[in-house]
């Protein structure tokens, strides 16, 4: 009996390939949790933003700003008061509106506050990047600090530019909104209007599909450009008190010298740990032998990586269009030595990466290109660098005063002398008047001021003002008021009648009496104070 054959094996077949990998959207649980995790940095940023704030003891540029919103009783005489600041608007639209209601300027911080909030609100919930990345730009020196606590257009500015990437960075983009987002952006500074022509230039050069809603915002983006700087070109007897001279020990106006300090600005702006901690506006090689040879060396090396980096899309041109763009305004209208003029190079290496990982007209994707492994790296250093920055200037400027302004404004309504200042230090009495909501007798321009004038008159009358003359001109006033009133000048001489109130950092306040006029030329005449705050 013969056994039965074993039944055959079955012909082998190759194992079906795996299913190609695609990403998978996060279930409900995961996102309920990215979204809890989100609102819970957004709480904790905005508070410790507000907490900031409200230590921040604002100085001369913050309160100059308020001091012109708040003397300017039509918004033509608004844009009057602004021929000598050289910055669009549109800060001020803001501040005038708020000074109808308020001559505190604490309210500033409070608007400050909601806008900078509101960038919060767009980076953590909007940016298409990572949630680590997101927090890491949220918390970094240039949106937590430069354009955050301090209180100037830049913050609204910041607002603006993101509300442009919102709005182009979609699969339909929202070409009109993108317009109006633009246009604030324009308006908000000079560096607002760089990078508004850096957008309507890389959205011209990109090849994607024509239509109107395009064409308009690359012409209208050139247009309200254009109309904002032209607002910003001053008078023929404008005189810059305070140029950009800061920290470079080779600074030039002109020449080769100046060539090189402009092209420091990718590096001051994207890597801006300071030389010190607390060194606001300094740089960590500002020490170092040739530091602006050696910081535009380090920007045209880290404007190639980025460069590199970037994948071939809109984000890509905007970064070499926009470097060009800042270049040149650090060039030809003020040098990167002070943070809150660098810092647009951060703000443009922002937008760029935004526009190369959500392409407008396109669904936003992580770049696929031999740059994708360069990429994460380039991003991790520079915002390292900006968290490194916050927390090297922030603690140190928040715990400790950052004007004397406050203080000395106080000092002066206790000896109850805030009704009549006289000022032989213009920068110092208006930032001291916009605590006090006052405004001051200046000597050198022979009237009562609420904002400093930078025009030749005060140039030309400051050079030859003498401590003599501003006590006499104290002195005269309180004998017009037959009461003492306040001086605020760097050093009174020693005479009767004269008794300082308090020394805070360069700032000090006298007491005058009408006694110091012993001395005094016969024939002072000095207008009394406006009635109530002018």
């Amino acid at each position: 009996m013969t056994s039965a054959a074993p039944p055959a094996a079955p012909p082998h077949r190759p194992a079906a390939p795996d299913p190609p990998a695609v990403p998978s959207r996060p279930g409900p649980t995961a996102r309920r949790e990215r979204v809890g995790l989100l609102v819970a940095v957004f709480v904790a940023a905005t508070g410790l933003l507000a907490y900031g704030l409200a230590r921040h003891v604002m100085w001369f540029d913050e309160l100059q700003a308020w001091n012109i919103a708040r003397a300017s009783h039509s918004i033509e005489g608004l844009y009057r008061n602004l021929r000598y600041e050289g910055h669009p608007i549109a800060w001020y639209l803001a501040l005038y509106a708020l000074t109808r209601f308020t001559g505190d300027p604490r309210a500033m911080q409070v608007l400050e506050l909601a806008i900078v909030a509101g960038s919060f609100a767009l980076v953590l919930f909007r940016a298409p990047f990572s949630v680590p990345v997101r927090v890491m730009i949220v918390a970094g020196y240039c949106l937590g600090f430069e354009y955050g606590v301090i209180s100037r257009g830049y913050g609204l500015g910041v607002l603006a530019l993101l509300l442009v990437l919102v709005a182009l960075a979609r699969p339909r983009p929202a070409w009109g909104a993108a317009l109006a987002a633009a246009t604030l952006l324009a308006w908000t500074s000079l560096a607002g209007a760089v990078l508004t022509v850096a957008f309507a230039g890389a959205v011209a050069l990109d090849p994607g599909p024509r239509s109107a809603p395009r064409r308009r915002f690359v012409l209208g983006g050139l247009l309200v450009a254009t109309a904002s700087a032209l607002t910003c070109l001053p008078p023929s007897d404008f005189h810059a008190f305070t140029p950009s001279l800061g920290n470079f020990t080779t600074i030039g106006g002109s020449g080769v010298t100046r060539f090189v300090d402009a092209t420091t600005g990718i590096w001051r702006g994207l890597i801006p740990i300071p030389a010190r901690l607390g060194g606001w506006n300094s740089q960590l090689l500002d020490r170092l032998p040739a530091a602006p040879w050696l910081q535009a060396l380090a920007s045209v090396v880290l404007f190639a990586l980025v460069l590199a980096a970037l994948p071939r899309s809109m984000g890509r041109r905007l970064w070499w269009l926009g470097a060009l763009a800042t270049w040149g305004f650090f060039l030809v209208v003020v040098l990167p030595d002070e943070a809150r003029y660098a810092d647009v190079a951060f703000l443009l290496f922002l937008a760029a990466l935004w526009l190369a990982v959500a392409p407008p007209g396109r669904p936003a994707v992580v770049p696929a290109t031999s740059g994708r492994h360069r990429l994460p790296a380039v991003v991790l250093v520079v915002l390292a660098a900006q968290l490194v920055a916050l927390l090297a200037v922030a603690p140190s400027l928040t715990f400790t005063p950052f004007s004397p302004d406050q203080a000395v404004a106080g000092a002066a309504r206790a000896a109850h002398l805030q009704d009549a200042i006289v000022s032989g230090e213009d920068f110092d009495a208006t930032a001291v008047g916009a605590y006090l909501d006052r405004p001051s007798y200046s000597v050198a321009r022979g009237t009562w001021i609420r904002f400093f004038v930078h025009d030749d008159l005060e140039a030309r009358r400051r050079a030859h003002l003498t401590s003599a003359a501003t006590v006499c001109a104290a002195a005269a006033l309180a004998g017009r008021l037959h009461r003492p009133v306040g001086l605020i000048t760097g050093a009174a001489p020693r005479r009767p009648g004269i008794a300082r109130v308090t020394l805070d950092q360069h700032v000090a306040l006298y007491r005058v009496t009408p006694a110091a006029a012993a001395g005094c030329p016969p024939g002072r005449t000095v207008p009394l104070p406006p009635a109530g705050p002018a």
